[in-house]
């Protein structure tokens, strides 16, 4: 690859869009957002018209070419990084026939449940693709029967932009790489009973998956015969984006969802009861923790008037005096009904509730509250697995949050680093399958820009507040195995 070439790498989450313009040597030379919302016309639905993928692509690249022209003529390359599970199907021409169901989305709960107990194993849930699919079919069989193939949204827009229909292997919804998940996979769709050829061929994420069109060029104001590469969903290209890939490094993202996620070798892969896979030679074990920046909105948002949240200075203040929360309250922050790996009816809940508690008490008790989450993840994966977390990187917005990371250090009691560009480590890592050869083996991606330390005083009141908390989880969960509906 020829120096002074960049690439434009695109970061789909569930609120917004984030575009970087990276060189040669994985450095961000310039970012452009573009700010959307998922849909809920019906309770627990979540859902985006695709149209808005392809609008945000137009509007951010036409403002790049505003502000940097004479990189914008260098570039080498697209790579789109997207929110794992989210559903489009499309005809032969790959227009969507439905709005983009996300991960968020719970309409499939019962068609995950029928598949799960026709497999005889807990594979799958609402947030997958193949239940959503049975969904599609059940309550819009004239759509089903119009699908040429269902398309995630990382394929939806590589359809747009070449004109071909194929999935990355992160992605891994019904085809793979790894033979074991194939295997798993065939069972699903047998059951299920989807025609294979409505699931596109795969490729490997840093495969060019073909080339701009002319009709594409046109509508995102780039060059013809532009390559665009395969490209990965969230999960992976945070990992690669947050350190190098190697086996037994983990690492915590904080934005509209939440993970903690640690990189293992593919025989690990039947102790894991969720993966995403990258280039077919390690496995991502993924603890996830949903909807964490959604569930801070959400407090904000029931909390506060619409003059203090945009208020940066009244954020700055409520976010500073976060690891000096005093309240006794407690919440298990689960609002959005995020459950696996966790039981089904652990949803959000607030505990220790007292006339003295303000507005910012409950907004803390929520980000605390994920804190004891991560905590408790943790510390079931070391029993698992045997690995010692000394050091937790931490990406995402939420890392930009100095008094929520102070508070998780306190809690987890460990060694707290945030990377240089937390907010951009999922453009980083899909830019990184381009520019592959950018950093030298066995050296990270991305700097380290801050370190916590955990507060030895501190820490024995979040300990007592802790044991608490798993309490009531505890509780929760002991009521859940003992009733029957």
């Amino acid at each position: 690859m020829k120096d002074n070439t960049y690439v434009l790498s695109f970061d789909f989450g569930t609120s917004g869009m984030k575009m970087s313009l990276v060189d040669s040597s994985l450095h961000v030379v310039d970012v452009v957002r573009s700010d959307y919302d998922f849909q809920s016309p019906k309770p627990e639905w979540a859902q985006i018209n695709p149209s808005i993928f392809i609008q945000s692509i137009t509007e951010t690249v036409q403002l790049m070419h505003e502000r940097r022209k004479k990189e914008m003529a260098c570039l080498c390359g697209l790579v789109f990084c997207t929110q794992w599970k989210g559903l489009i199907p499309v005809d032969e021409c790959g227009s969507a026939l439905y709005d983009a169901i996300l991960w968020l989305d719970k309409r499939a709960q019962p068609q995950a449940k029928y598949l799960n107990d026709k497999l005889g194993f807990n594979a799958y849930t609402a947030a997958d693709c193949i239940p959503k699919i049975v969904w599609l079919r059940e309550n819009h069989p004239e759509i089903y029967e119009r699908t040429h193939s269902f398309l995630e949204i990382n394929s939806f827009i590589k359809c747009f932009a070449t004109g071909i229909m194929v999935i990355d292997e992160t992605e891994h919804y019904g085809k793979s790489f790894i033979d074991e998940i194939q295997k798993h996979m065939d069972a699903a769709i047998k059951a299920s009973e989807i025609p294979q050829d409505k699931i596109p061929n795969i490729i490997h994420s840093n495969d060019v998956a073909g080339t701009l069109t002319q009709q594409a060029a046109s509508t995102f104001g780039l060059s013809p015969r532009l390559p665009v590469y395969g490209g990965l969903c969230d999960i992976p290209a945070v990992a690669l984006g947050a350190s190098t890939f190697r086996v037994g490094q983990s690492h915590i993202y904080l934005g509209s969802s939440g993970w903690l996620a640690t990189i293992l070798p593919t025989k690990e892969l039947p102790r894991c009861k969720r993966t995403a896979i990258f280039l077919n030679d390690s496995i991502i074990r993924l603890d996830g923790l949903e909807a964490v920046g959604l569930a801070r909105k959400w407090a904000l948002n029931l909390l506060f008037t619409n003059n203090q949240i945009k208020d940066e200075h009244f954020i700055k203040m409520l976010d500073d005096s976060i690891d000096s929360f005093q309240s006794n309250l407690l919440s298990i922050p689960l609002i959005y009904q995020e459950n696996p790996p966790l039981p089904e009816k652990v949803f959000g809940v607030f505990w220790h509730m007292t006339a003295s508690d303000e507005k910012k008490d409950f907004y803390h008790a929520v980000l605390e509250g994920i804190c004891y989450l991560i905590r408790y993840k943790l510390e079931s994966l070391t029993r698992e697995f045997e690995y010692e977390y000394d050091i937790l990187t931490v990406c995402g917005g939420g890392a930009t949050n100095y008094g929520w990371m102070q508070m998780l250090s306190n809690i987890t009691k460990k060694r707290i680093q945030i990377v240089s560009h937390p907010q951009y480590v999922g453009t980083i890592g899909s830019a990184a399958l381009i520019f592959k050869d950018a950093v030298p083996k066995n050296e990270t991606i991305s700097d380290i820009g801050y370190t916590y330390m955990p507060d030895t005083e501190k820490m024995l009141r979040f300990d007592k507040k802790y044991l608490e908390f798993l309490q009531i989880y505890n509780m929760i969960v002991a009521n859940e195995e003992n009733t029957t509906l």
